[in-house]
């Protein structure tokens, strides 16, 4: 498995074995020949079962994966109906409103956010059901568009449920329905009238400002900074960046690449100041070290002084 397949994998087996006693999960651990300890001071069973899992070999991961999960679903590498370095965000909603929840899917997209929408994302020739599973099972996060009708839907019922056990961030949007059930308990955003890109920015800005979304949301704007197609784009997507203050030195480095071989953001301003230099602020205030650059002196020469 690669990086972020382990990553998945045990993500996945600590939200599904935390919901069980201590007992049993020392138990599992053990007969899959993985540390337990009597002495833990952690906060919770997700945290205690990540640290006794966390140096464990693949065939030991996909094996507990295997136990955990029944053998349900099975999810076969690169079969994700995602983009590549994006945050993976399963948007729940009723058939009947496909068209405009593309839409906000497609706003999103511009911050480098990768939406799963059922029956547009699926190509006709896969099995739906399968694909749904896939991207329910490797999401980073849910949104759930609460139009009326959603509470008798059978479907969306499970898919909230299915996201809200594996304890991934879940964003109702009460659009003609209030939050119900164990929904009810999580702040919900109004909605109501909104158009999709209004929709769809109250969206990037839920998934900045949580933390288990962060990371998979910086690395996703890194990548929409790198692509930016306009001024006005690079303008929009670098207010965003600001908003978020941690970042690895390689996409620190990636940002100030962007800077260089991309047009739209070397040529791209902001309120008098270069987009450019104000990117190299931000590197400084995350923990990197700017670039300088100065342009060749036209007077200069390589000949001796005379």
């Amino acid at each position: 498995m690669n990086t972020a397949q382990r990553i998945d994998t045990k993500r996945e087996i600590a939200t599904l074995l935390s919901q069980r006693d201590w007992v049993d999960i020392d138990l599992v651990l053990s007969e899959h020949g993985l540390p337990t300890t009597d002495d833990w001071r952690g906060d919770n069973l997700y945290q205690y079962v990540i640290a006794m899992i966390r140096e464990a070999t693949d065939p030991t991961l996909l094996e507990l994966h295997a136990y955990v999960t029944g053998g349900v679903i099975t999810v076969k590498p690169g079969a994700e109906p995602w983009r590549a370095g994006e945050l993976r965000l399963f948007m729940s909603h009723l058939a009947t409103h496909q068209k405009f929840v593309s839409d906000v899917g497609i706003y999103v997209q511009g911050y480098g956010v990768s939406a799963f929408v059922a029956h547009v994302s699926i190509d006709a020739s896969e099995e739906w059901q399968t694909v749904i599973e896939t991207a329910l099972v490797t999401s980073d996060a849910m949104v759930v568009f609460l139009h009326d009708g959603f509470k008798e839907s059978n479907w969306c019922d499970q898919e909230v449920g299915f996201a809200m056990a594996r304890r991934i961030p879940v964003l109702p949007l009460n659009i003609d329905l209030n939050p119900y059930g164990f929904m009810g308990k999580l702040q919900a955003e109004l909605c109501a009238g909104m158009a999709a890109p209004q929709i769809g920015d109250k969206i990037v800005q839920w998934l900045i400002r949580t933390p288990s979304a962060q990371a998979a949301m910086t690395d996703g704007l890194v990548k929409a900074f790198e692509g930016v197609y306009s001024y006005d784009r690079a303008r929009e997507v670098y207010g965003k960046l600001i908003q978020l203050r941690s970042y690895t030195p390689a996409q620190l480095q990636r940002l100030d690449a962007a800077t260089r071989n991309n047009d739209q953001v070397k040529d791209a301003n902001l309120s008098g100041t270069s987009i450019p230099e104000l990117v190299q602020v931000l590197i400084r205030e995350c923990g990197g070290i700017p670039v300088v650059r100065s342009e060749p002196d036209p007077w200069a020469s390589s000949e001796p002084p005379f």
